[in-house]
């Protein structure tokens, strides 16, 4: 049933033996190995999240876990989620697309009993992350590389810096987990589709409702437009494979028209949303020339990055950007796509195109971080462009070589990065970040010339790789104030590397062995300097380094011919170390323990605590109390309603900005009348004169008695001697209706069933008939058939 260990080597020998590319692996075998190698990196990378019980901060503790926490316990019990009155004076559950409950995986967790709790959040999370690097690698393998580079593009992806700047925002991360499966059919060759290229472009539909109904409208919206855009053009282009393109642009409305049920009837009272009527006159957050630092570096300069902390990063690490670059002299007719993707988002995350699209597409202007939305498209495009310049040529099999002292110096490289945050830009860092980024830059010009020799071409290359590697190494010595490595041992190594890479270049020689020791002395030399530092010198950072680069390289060497394996476990070496000294500390990736679940409980309770009085509240068995108005000041959880079934005037969720709700808050008047306890009263006056603000002045009380309310529903006692217009304190919205049933009325009114719900000043108020009735009123969420 097993082979034997023997026969298992010898067929490993046989693969390693083999061209690059050539080899025959059985199908399930590469699916995996990608499986394997993309989950060890997962789980060091969120060690501390998984095995600690570390959490991610600010945002996702509050309303990104407690409002779908409310909604999964809500349809636990069998209730109504479609009205939320605990929050915010009640408010309809559709107008807030943040809630994460029409998302498919958090409706499943209500089916099968499970509650939302902080631990089952930050496993989804982390799960969504490692979805988004499988993405990544089935897009690059959709693109036509090879297994072995798309596993590289799933490893780079997975260190994308938006997945960790953005751990307090899940929704904004499960959008740049979806990215990938969006991107792999818009980006593909359309000629001679393959079955896995064909599954791609079926599940498409899918992807798209999962992005809609779980992932944050803005960036959404972002990605529709540019793929849609991108799609668009290729057919226009390619009359050949014009049937391709409308089969992957219907997949794209299909999945949208899946997720209307979600989506329309918020775009549908998009009016009622008071940014709606801000849009293009709101301050946007664009991208400026000091963003691309974010690329490689860490975000914590408060005086280079402007932005939201959480919305600068742009981070796909050094080896990537160096890739990146070198795709443009590697140049293939299928990366004209992607790069066409990437020209266009960037258009619009710079505010060039922006201001034009929201005059088009008004809802393209409702989001503020236009960086945020479409940086995800930026870097997924340079992952797959980085992986595609690893692709060999027929007519030069094995010239790869000189890419492997570069790989080498970008893992040195990285021994600067986790000071520079912390350094003085204005003195020297502007100078020596340009001269990197000049060196680097240079590449792709030096490549182009075609009347050099090929491998002076090369030569050039690894030349600037190592001028960069230099400054990396001399600005990490002028920060420690310590020689690390003395100038002339610097440049002794620079010319040793340099013969070398003209021998590899010309000759078509292989220097695994010697790359090796290189790379173990280097390796050394960074474990010395994590524990040297006492910021580093954690066993936990170690294992992030270690585990994913030592697996990557004992299964990379398994997949490429002989020889060539050291390349990409170099690469997958520099990106992982690049990674972890930019977010391993960061408080945007980890909270500290005094504001984590603790910091939670103190305030709002423990689920066990607070379960037994938010059922008592849904049962529908009491009225509405005095309402609650906190502040920061007040030590009250802000959004202890979703947990407890105490009311509160306001919803604290950054999207949720309804205009009555802000019109009441500014009201004095208004503002009173809301925070007290369920009553009616009579107005003076028809309907026609309630204007917008609601005047209470010579209201009278009404003989009525709440008798019990659930969440989208209450039963009322009333009784008026004459016909009245009677309003509640409670807000209005389209979808509440009422149902008379008679006790004690004339016979002309017997018959009376139903009746719709009047706006008076954003109060909810009825026009009812004299007698006693038993009122019974509810929520149906409107626009539906």
């Amino acid at each position: 049933m097993f082979l034997p260990l023997s026969a298992l080597l010898h067929r490993i020998r046989e693969i390693r033996q083999q061209p690059l590319g050539r080899a025959y692996v059985p199908g399930a075998v590469p699916v995996l190995l990608m499986l394997l190698i993309l989950g060890l990196q997962n789980v060091a990378y969120f060690s501390r999240h998984l095995l600690s019980d570390g959490i991610f901060p600010h945002d996702f503790l509050l309303t990104y876990q407690a409002l779908p926490y409310y909604l999964v316990e809500v349809a636990r019990l069998g209730g109504d989620t479609s009205w939320i009155p605990f929050q915010g004076m009640g408010y309809p559950t559709y107008m807030n697309l943040q809630n994460g409950f029409d998302y498919l995986p958090i409706r499943m967790l209500s089916w099968f009993g499970v509650t939302y709790s902080f631990q089952v959040a930050v496993w989804m999370q982390v799960l969504h992350v490692f979805a988004g690097a499988v993405g990544a690698a089935v897009c690059a393998r959709a693109f036509g590389l090879k297994w072995w580079q798309a596993i590289l593009a799933g490893i780079f992806y997975q260190g994308f810096g938006g997945f960790y700047s953005n751990a307090q925002h899940p929704d904004i991360v499960r959008a740049f987990a979806f990215l990938p499966w969006l991107c792999a059919p818009v980006f593909m060759p359309w000629s001679d589709i393959s079955k896995g290229q064909a599954g791609v472009i079926l599940t498409l539909p899918f992807w798209m409702f999962m992005q809609w109904t779980g992932a944050y409208p803005g960036a959404t919206l972002a990605a529709l437009l540019v793929l849609g855009a991108v799609t668009t053009i290729r057919i226009w282009a390619d009359a050949n494979t014009r049937t391709t393109g409308l089969c992957i642009l219907a997949a794209l409305l299909a999945g949208s028209f899946l997720a209307g049920m979600t989506i329309l009837p918020a775009l549908l009272d998009a009016h009622e949303i008071r940014r709606s009527t801000e849009v293009g006159k709101m301050s946007y957050d664009y991208l400026v020339p000091s963003d691309l630092l974010s690329l490689i570096f860490p975000i914590t300069n408060d005086r280079l990055l402007q932005h939201d902390l959480s919305m600068r990063s742009l981070f796909v690490g050094l080896p990537v950007v160096a890739l990146f670059l070198l795709s443009f002299w590697r140049w293939c007719a299928d990366l004209k796509w992607p790069l066409a993707a990437l020209v266009l988002a960037l258009l619009i995350a710079c505010g060039l195109l922006h201001p034009l699209l929201i005059m088009l597409v008004p809802q393209l202007g409702a989001s503020r971080f236009v960086l945020a939305d479409y940086r995800g498209i930026i870097g997924l495009v340079m992952v797959l462009m980085a992986c595609s310049a690893l692709r060999l040529r027929e007519d030069h099999p094995g010239r790869m070589v000189p890419l492997l002292p570069g790989a080498l110096l970008m893992a040195g490289g990285c021994w600067f990065f986790a000071e520079v945050a912390s350094a003085d830009w204005v003195t020297w860092n502007m100078d020596y970040v340009i001269c990197c980024v000049l060196a680097i830059g240079c590449i792709p010009l030096l490549m182009l010339i075609r009347p050099l020799p090929a491998w002076i071409s090369r030569l050039a290359l690894v030349a600037a790789l190592i001028a960069a590697g230099g400054l990396f190494l001399l600005a990490l010595t002028y920060l420690f104030g310590s020689t690390l490595i003395a100038p002339r041992r610097l440049w002794q190594l620079g010319v040793l590397v340099a013969v070398l890479a003209i021998f590899s270049a010309r000759m078509r020689i292989y220097l695994p062995h010697l790359a090796a020791l290189l790379l173990m002395c280097g390796g050394a030399f960074y474990l010395h300097y994590l524990y040297a530092i006492p910021a580093h010198g954690q066993v936990p950072t170690l294992l992030a380094l270690l585990i994913p680069f030592a697996l990557s390289a004992v299964a990379l060497w398994c997949l490429p011919g002989p020889g060539r394996w050291l390349a990409p476990v170099l690469l997958v070496g520099a990106a992982v170390m690049n990674w972890a000294a930019v977010h391993w500390e960061q408080s945007y990736f980890l909270a500290r323990p005094a504001d984590g679940v603790s910091w939670v409980e103190a305030r709002a309770g423990k689920f066990s605590d607070t379960r037994p009085r938010l059922i008592e509240a849904l049962r529908g068995q009491r009225c509405r109390t005095a309402r609650r108005d906190v502040s920061d000041a007040d030590g009250v959880f802000p959004w202890n309603g979703y947990y407890t079934g105490e009311y509160f005037m306001r919803d604290y969720s950054g999207p949720l900005k309804l205009g009555r709700h802000l019109d009441i808050l500014a009201s004095d008047s208004g503002r009173a009348f809301a925070q007290q306890a369920w009553h009616m009263l009579a107005l003076r006056g028809s309907v026609s004169s309630v204007g917008g603000t609601l005047e209470l002045e010579g209201a009278l009380p009404v003989d009525a008695a709440c008798l019990g309310s659930s969440t989208a529903s209450e039963r009322i006692r009333v009784h008026l001697d004459a016909p009245a217009l009677v309003v509640e304190n409670e807000i209005y919205w389209k979808g509440w209706t009422a149902q008379l049933e008679c006790v004690d009325c004339s016979a002309d009114q017997g018959k009376l069933v139903r009746l719709d719900a009047i706006n008076a000043g954003g109060f909810r108020a009825w026009q009812l008939p004299a007698g006693t009735y038993l009122m019974q009123s509810r929520f149906d969420q409107p626009h539906r058939m």
